[in-house]
């Protein structure tokens, strides 16, 4: 689980660090204080433990496993569920063109996941990359659009947009170290 938490603090790093150097915008900071911040994290990390451990139980532990039990080629197990899972969160952009970029980043975590439960034989691992990367995006960082009532930093959709390229260059990096 840790070592998953460690991972997705590695991708951020890289994420960020790419985005800074190209001179793209770093956000705002939100009007939320730090105190009424600190009020939030044992909260928002609990139900972001559950709702990312149990999406992982299903997308990487039932529907892998179920699809893998029926067909033999990865690419059925591997792609089906990382697709689904990228597709649902479709409605989470703001605009086509941040949908789609959702989409893309999303299906490419799930990639990252599975292969993560594929090397390991768990779900461990996959759970703390999703728990990690959902409380930095609820608690850290977020869109300035929506849901952006917990978050110390916001980006505007056009700063997440601009920071695209780079974060899908990053989520490639994570899926080619997942596979190695």
């Amino acid at each position: 689980f840790f070592l998953g938490v460690g991972i997705i603090a590695g991708y951020f790093a890289i994420s960020l660090t790419l985005s800074y150097a190209a001179g793209l915008s770093m956000g705002r900071r939100s009007e939320l204080s730090v105190i009424e911040w600190a009020t939030l994290v044992v909260p928002v990390c609990v139900l972001v433990f559950f709702q990312a451990s149990g999406e992982e139980l299903l997308f990487r532990g039932y529907l892998t496993q179920q699809l893998g039990a029926r067909f033999r080629h990865p690419l059925i197990w591997v792609l089906l569920p990382s697709l689904v899972f990228g597709a649902i969160h479709y409605s989470n952009g703001t605009f086509f063109e941040y949908s789609a970029y959702y989409v893309v980043a999303t299906t490419l975590f799930a990639f990252a996941a599975v292969t993560s439960v594929w090397r390991t034989g768990s779900l461990s691992m996959a759970m703390g990359m999703h728990t990690a990367n959902n409380i930095a995006a609820f608690l850290l960082v977020g869109p300035d659009e929506n849901m952006s009532s917990t978050q110390l930093w916001l980006w505007s959709a056009e700063d997440a947009m601009n920071a695209a390229p780079y974060d899908i260059v990053a989520m490639i990096l994570l899926v080619i170290f997942m596979a190695s």
